[in-house]
């Protein structure tokens, strides 16, 4: 197998052991109105005609699963009228070669292939200033970065995505690493952190400042919980967030029971601190095998569809970067 990367693999493991809505005004408006002052008539359009007010919205408990590094292009490009792609589509490497997207099947692991870079620089140059032609001069990149899984690879996400709503444009909060990606999931930022770079640790400092969701919950009075396998990312907060997380064993019994909080997020098996290059985690991160994140997708939302909740329930699935 491949070295994992020291940044994304040992720092990380060893400390934790919109969606937008928008209507349209007349195109003439355009013509006048600046760009701020029409989005935001638009959305006062779209709340006024189409969204009941939050008292009389038809949930009440809220699902999170937040898995790792898969694009909707790598998964879900075949899906129709979707803006993906897959097949076909051509990208030049460092030393000028051109190489062709290719699929992945039967290849669930890629062993044999870099981890693909994921780092901030590595991001930048995979964007190329909107161009989205640098994956293979990225970092060791290989074929694997340009690589797909088509309809009917995979088990459960493909299945799910043709039966609920899916978004073809939803994109991770930072281009980078992991740390950063769930920390904006958590609090809306990252603070200041490109990398995985830990929190300030000091005698009086064990984690960043709590300005988590889960803070305004508490505050508001609204239950809700962290379910994780064997990392918990709500470490990072420090000893007070940890103490409101629970095992995916109690997640389940919780769903089965329907006794779910109001708020509920879920985080993979991230294999501790031998990561992914083993094939144990179940978090579809390379070199972890995807079919076991499929089979552990599978296992929370059909946990969560078996519950009395989940007939006033909402449950949302994303990978860290997308």
């Amino acid at each position: 197998m491949p070295v994992v990367h020291e940044d994304e693999l040992l720092r990380r493991r060893e400390f934790l052991q919109r969606t937008a809505m928008t209507a349209g005004l007349a195109t003439s408006l355009a013509t006048v109105l600046p760009a701020d002052t029409l989005v935001a008539e638009a959305a006062r359009h779209q709340r006024r005609r189409f969204l009941p007010a939050p008292r009389n919205i038809p949930v009440d408990t809220i699902v999170v699963l937040m898995m790792e590094n898969r694009s909707f292009d790598h998964y879900l490009g075949w899906m129709p009228d979707a803006d993906g792609h897959q097949a076909g589509l051509h990208y030049t490497d460092k030393d000028g070669v051109v190489h062709g997207t290719q699929r992945l099947t039967p290849d669930f692991q890629g062993c044999g292939h870099p981890d693909p870079d994921h780092s901030w620089d590595g991001g930048r140059t995979q964007f190329d200033g909107g161009a989205c032609d640098g994956f293979l001069r990225s970092g060791d990149n290989d074929v694997f970065s340009i690589s797909y899984y088509a309809e009917g690879d995979l088990g459960f996400i493909q299945d799910a995505a043709k039966t609920f709503t899916t978004f073809d444009r939803f994109h991770c909060s930072l281009m980078g690493s992991t740390l950063p990606n769930r920390e904006y999931m958590w609090a809306g930022e990252s603070y200041g952190n490109r990398d995985n770079a830990l929190p300030p640790q000091t005698p009086h400092t064990t984690g960043f400042p709590d300005n988590t969701l889960f803070a305004a919950l508490d505050k508001a009075g609204v239950s809700n919980r962290y379910f994780f396998n064997d990392v918990p990312v709500s470490a990072l907060w420090g000893v007070d967030r940890l103490q409101g997380s629970g095992s995916i064993a109690e997640y389940y019994e919780r769903c089965a029971s329907g006794t779910l909080p109001r708020v509920s997020y879920i985080d993979p098996n991230f294999a501790g601190s031998v990561g992914e290059g083993p094939g144990l985690s179940g978090d579809e991160h390379p070199h972890g095998d995807v079919r076991a994140g499929q089979a552990f997708m599978a296992d929370v939302v059909h946990a969560f569809m078996g519950s009395p909740q989940f007939k006033r329930g909402a449950l949302f699935t994303d990978a860290s970067r997308s």
